[in-house]
């Protein structure tokens, strides 16, 4: 992937590198970057310029200690954000970053990085970052970020927070308008909604799409799922996984669902979807699980494997953080997964049987 922010020292072609060399060319490189971006995580950082995220570390700790650069961890486990410090900003001709402070916004930003650089590796793309776009558009709105390619054009949207109806209309017509010119658009959000406090995302950007393509099929415009395995996860901003979603094909299959008879006799009662975890490798198996109960959802959690004899399989409640263990070594997953199903429909009807007495007694 092309890096758009390193530090080029112009060495001999075909001459190695000493050690020193590669460590003064990683120092100018972060220096760049940070200085491109104002302030950034060192996750994202890695993911920007190519370093391991272990050779970020010892690069930051020693421009840290050599008071270069601002080393914090205002959000604690989400990890160190950095900043220009003056030595550090003579070193590439930038500004000292000590009266900036790391926004609200920094997971939307930090997302959108991540994101990015997930579509750039399977699309062979390079990107380039909304920080790293302000240096050289001067005049109207530029989007979240892009992918940089010869020939294809893309446009790039990240969604956090709910957005408002005429913000949101006004996204779609560009989006739509893009689309319809040949642009390949991207418009990703976290999933599942629980983990932005109940926001469909998803419903709300299709809707919207919809109404301004004017037909169900829209072309080029492609929905990114950002998955989350936890709220852990989405407060300290590390996506566990991607998933591209072809609206068109996603838009036609919800439609010609609602055309089938009796399909809504199929969602009543209790219903479960299960979804399989994007996973890294050596990472256990996970499952995010929702209940349904008359098409309205009632209860997320999540299943994890124990990998080992003595690793035991876990159920995290999502609404209330409340983990079960098997209690079981030797039971098999997919049982204690039924087992914890049913359970979990016990206390689900009992909770709607009670509402509906509470609701009797009003009346």
């Amino acid at each position: 992937m092309e890096n758009l922010f390193a530090a080029k020292l112009g060495h001999a072609a075909g001459k190695k590198k000493s050690g020193q060399e590669t460590g003064l060319e990683n120092e100018l490189e972060m220096l760049a970057c940070i200085m491109a971006h104002r302030w950034i995580r060192e996750f994202e950082l890695h993911l920007i310029t190519g370093m391991s995220m272990y050779t970020v570390g010892q690069v930051s700790r020693r421009l840290a200690t050599q008071e270069q650069i601002f080393r914090s961890r205002p959000h604690g486990n989400a990890g160190y954000f950095l900043r220009l410090a003056p030595p550090g900003s003579k070193r590439v001709n930038g500004k000292s970053g000590k009266r900036i402070k790391i926004p609200a916004s920094w997971p939307h930003h930090a997302m959108a990085i991540q994101t990015l650089h997930y579509l750039a590796t399977e699309l062979n793309t390079g990107f380039e970052t909304e920080a790293a776009m302000s240096h050289h558009i001067k005049t109207g709105k530029f989007p979240d970020g892009r992918l940089v390619a010869d020939v294809r054009q893309f446009h790039f949207e990240q969604e956090r927070t709910r957005k408002s109806g005429p913000a949101l209309r006004k996204q779609s017509e560009t989006i739509t308008r893009l689309a319809a010119e040949g642009t390949a658009c991207f418009v990703a959000y976290p999933y599942p909604s629980i983990m932005c406090g109940g926001i469909d995302h998803e419903t709300r950007q299709t809707n919207s799409i919809r109404h301004q393509w004017g037909s169900p099929a829209a072309p080029n415009i492609k929905l990114v799922r950002c998955h989350f395995n936890s709220l852990i996860e989405y407060q300290n901003m590390r996506v566990t996984g991607f998933e591209i979603i072809d609206l068109s094909a996603m838009v036609n299959t919800a439609a010609s669902q609602k055309d089938q008879p009796g399909i809504t006799d199929q969602v009543k009662g209790f219903k479960w979807e299960m979804k399989e975890c994007h996973r890294r490798y050596g990472e256990p198996r996970r499952i995010d699980a929702t209940l349904f109960y008359n098409g309205d959802i009632h209860h997320q959690c999540t299943f994890t494997k124990g990998e080992t004899y003595d690793d035991l399989h876990i159920l995290e409640h999502d609404y209330s953080g409340f983990v079960v263990r098997s209690h079981d070594e030797e039971q098999v997953f997919e049982d204690f997964v039924r087992e914890q199903q049913k359970i979990i429909e016990q206390y689900v009807e009992g909770d709607i049987r009670l509402c509906e007495l509470n609701a009797q007694a009003v009346e």
